[in-house]
């Protein structure tokens, strides 16, 4: 260091002698700051003296957001865009600036960065053929919603990358994640057959490459829900499911003998001890699990349950669930054994799954058995496929007797809906507006539910209608000419006849529902939230029931329970002639638009279903002796 600051201080003393000494000092310099010496303030002070002597040197600026990009990424996201306005062709540094960008959730500055022409010199045009680019900037095109832009250049990522081998751990998890994020974004876009080829890649990719047991999961778990969105043989499908023992066995570690005896020893009738009830789920938040939890947790009878939330969260501060005042404890620090002991500790008498196979579970947790009762609720249309998980609450209308669907749990089927609902968005209905001549019919379910089964279904629904016109949802900001032609072509009409909105905010979502006439619920994965949405503001829905899918079923309970029974269809045929009846027949729509809120209050009345619920839960209870 002291030869260092020699020379800076001969050069500060002297400008002349840069040129006989600049190149002694730069390279003195950079082999302190390259050094295995700790001491960043050091090497923040070498760099900052090469700076004073060599302001145009583009790279001691990126050397400087190096320096800070694990310890402060506001510093180096400052110099590494300085080192871009000096040379805007400093490839590293422009790959570090959209990775800093992209990972502190600042993608919209990439594309006031990032701007493609036809010039050779154009460094981005060059930068396609890298595979951190590319990689980078699909992602970060995602991360904005711009999916059809992603998709293209995480294509030609795997595409470069298919005939090389991965040699280093680091190579095969990006060329797995590379498919197992490309079939996320197929599913998102409602191309599910690609969804699941990628996907299921994923899956092969990740136990060829044994990655760690939470990867392999990922891609695992996706497929499962990915398959729920066309229709798959239920005998193929639960053997899918079952698989997931292989990635997660069974491994009872605790004893309730002696909470058995205690429970055996006390009167039934008269149970003496609060029975505790763990829900353990990672959407303990703005999601919209919350529209059918809140009101359960709010509801509950504190004076014979204890409650207690296990949230899979860094943070549990979620209005929402805090205004509860129940006690809840963050798990997302704890591995799947720790966790499992801190439920146990508690005494948790029923502990309930409340993801499914949905992102950020916490499956491996039941496994350990940290409770002698494990349920499976709300998060997932299917079953866990888990030994340890014993028992899964639906009802008789989405779970007939008859379904040939199969399940590794024993179904709880409640006498009416499984589902209690309190929007978290929107405290008032809407006033629903006058139906005109011109029925809009709205498809507003996220879009990957629109399979092509439904899409066949409208497309006969709009021939058969002419005076009708459909608006779709999309799941996008962008990608609104290409899904226009796309839905275009699939329902057979003029692009006039298609209405299309890009994603919308609470208040914008809320307010589409005063824009339309009738909802066409999707299958084979119907609608939950956004059906009760459409009832809750007095919007007639119109579904498909099979008998042989809880998935396709949920908004047939809704109606069923709600005595609007005849907006059900058994056939696509009917399916039609239902929706053509209302079409030919505005007032009937507007009949509806008056009475259909009150009834699904009616159903969504917080006592009843309670009641019944929580004689479920007691009588659960009892078994444990």
């Amino acid at each position: 260091m002291q030869e260092f600051i020699s020379l800076h201080n001969h050069i500060l003393q002297n400008p002349k002698l840069k040129e006989q000494i600049g190149k002694t000092l730069y390279n003195v310099g950079i082999n302190l700051v390259t050094s295995q010496n700790d001491d960043i303030t050091l090497k923040e002070i070498v760099l900052m003296k090469l700076i004073f002597i060599f302001p145009e040197d583009s790279n001691l600026y990126f050397m400087l957001g190096e320096l800070f990009k694990n310890v402060n990424f506001e510093k180096a996201l400052i110099w590494y865009k300085i080192c871009y306005q000096i040379d805007n062709t400093h490839k590293n540094n422009i790959i570090q600036l959209i990775k800093t960008l992209f990972e502190n959730g600042l993608t919209n500055q990439v594309f006031e960065i990032v701007k493609f022409d036809s010039s050779e010199k154009n460094i981005f045009n060059k930068l396609l053929d890298d595979d951190v680019f590319l990689g980078l900037y699909a992602r970060c095109n995602f991360q904005q919603l711009y999916y059809k832009n992603g998709v293209q250049y995480l294509l030609k990522l795997i595409k470069q990358n298919s005939s090389k081998t991965c040699n280093t751990q680091e190579e095969k998890r990006v060329k797995w994640t590379n498919y197992h994020d490309l079939g996320y974004i197929y599913c998102a876009m409602g191309d599910i057959e690609n969804s699941l080829q990628y996907t299921n890649k994923a899956i092969d990719f990740a136990n060829k490459f044994n990655l760690n047991t939470q990867d392999k999961l990922l891609s695992f778990s996706n497929s499962l829900c990915y398959s729920e969105y066309y229709y798959a043989n239920n005998e193929t499908l639960f053997k899918q499911y079952l698989k997931i023992n292989d990635y997660l066995p069974n491994k009872p570690s605790f004893n309730f003998e002696l909470r058995k005896q205690n429970i055996k020893s006390s009167s039934l009738e008269n149970i003496n001890r609060k029975i505790k009830i763990g829900y353990l789920s990672s959407d303990f938040t703005y999601h919209a699990v919350a529209n059918f939890l809140v009101p359960i947790l709010k509801n509950h009878d504190k004076n014979k349950f204890d409650i207690i939330l296990y949230a899979n969260l860094k943070e549990f501060n979620s209005p929402i669930f805090t205004s509860l005042n129940l006690r809840y404890y963050i798990i997302n620090h704890l591995n799947d054994l720790e966790a499992a002991n801190l439920i146990n500790k508690h005494e948790i008498d029923i502990l309930f799954d409340l993801n499914g196979h949905t992102v950020n579970n916490r499956l491996g947790v039941f496994t350990y058995n940290p409770a002698p009762l494990q349920v499976t609720y709300l998060g997932f249309p299917n079953t866990t496929g888990l030994k340890s998980i014993k028992y899964r609450i639906v009802d008789s209308t989405t779970d007939p007797v008859s379904s040939s669907q199969k399940y590794s749990e024993t179904l709880i089927r409640l006498p009416k809906c499984f589902l209690l609902y309190k929007s978290i968005n929107q405290e008032t209905p809407i006033i629903p507006k006058k139906t005109n001549n011109q029925v809009i019919l709205a498809a507003i379910n996220k879009e990957n539910k629109n399979s092509k089964n439904a899409l066949e279904t409208w497309k006969i629904i709009l021939k058969e209608c002419p005076k009708t016109k459909l608006l779709i949802k999309l799941e996008t900001f962008d990608n609104n000419e290409e899904r226009m032609q796309y839905y275009s072509e699939k329902l057979g009409v003029d692009e006039k006849r298609l209405i299309i909105v890009n994603k919308l905010d609470n208040n914008e979502y809320n307010n589409l529902f005063s824009k339309i006439d009738v909802l066409l619920d999707t299958f084979p994965y119907s609608g939950t939230t956004t059906t009760c949405n459409a009832l809750f503001n007095s919007i007639p829905v119109v579904s498909l029931y099979n008998e042989n899918s809880h998935a396709h079923n949920v908004s047939c309970s809704l109606l069923v329970n709600s005595g609007l029974s005849e907006l059900v269809a058994n056939s696509q045929e009917e399916y039609v002639n239902i929706v053509k009846t209302l079409v030919s027949n505005t007032s009937k729509i507007d009949e509806y638009k008056k009475n259909i809120k009150e009834k699904f209050k009616n159903l969504m009345e917080p006592k009843q279903f309670m009641e019944t619920y929580e004689e479920v839960l007691v009588n659960l209870y009892k078994t444990i002796s």
